[in-house]
């Protein structure tokens, strides 16, 4: 089965909620699309344990009469993100990697370069023997790369 790609609009009844983990800041995103959008450092910009949430106005004050404060999104911007401990030591790390990505270009240099590393990725995968692409390529993603080896037979069963 193939893995979904996130739609560029979405014209639904509710909120989109996304996880964007995988794909945080390589590629321009209009954040007003979406309800909510999660997305952990560590695959594109930090270090495990930090994670960045961007909730639309209209949705902070929608949490269940069971959510702990702690966890509430209102209480939590109300508190300017600072009702627990900060991760200090993964903020910083981030704030290199925005640093870096703001002086290689920003976040269009990031697609630019995830375009040419991807089509270079499967240009080479489907021109194996060795590799294959499970996903075909209008799937594809430019961060996430799906791929299998094909090992020959040694034994026979």
């Amino acid at each position: 089965q193939e893995p979904l790609k996130l739609p560029d609009s979405w014209e639904g009844k509710v909120p989109l909620v996304v996880d964007m983990s995988s794909n945080f800041l390589s590629r321009s995103v209009d954040v007003s699309k979406y309800g909510v959008i999660y997305a952990g450092a560590q695959k594109n910009c930090g270090i495990a344990g930090l994670t960045f949430v961007i909730v639309r106005d209209d949705l902070l004050d929608k949490a269940l009469p069971i959510t702990p404060s702690i966890l509430h999104y209102k209480t939590v911007s109300n508190g300017d993100s600072v009702t627990n401990t900060a991760p200090v030591f993964g903020i910083y790390v981030s704030s290199l990697v925005f640093k870096w990505i703001q002086s290689s270009g920003g976040v269009e240099a990031m697609e630019k370069a995830n375009i040419a590393k991807s089509e270079s990725l499967y240009t080479y995968v489907d021109g194996s023997t060795i590799f294959y692409a499970k996903v075909s390529p209008g799937s594809r993603s430019r961060t996430v790369s799906y791929t299998h080896l094909t090992l020959p037979t040694i034994y026979s069963v």
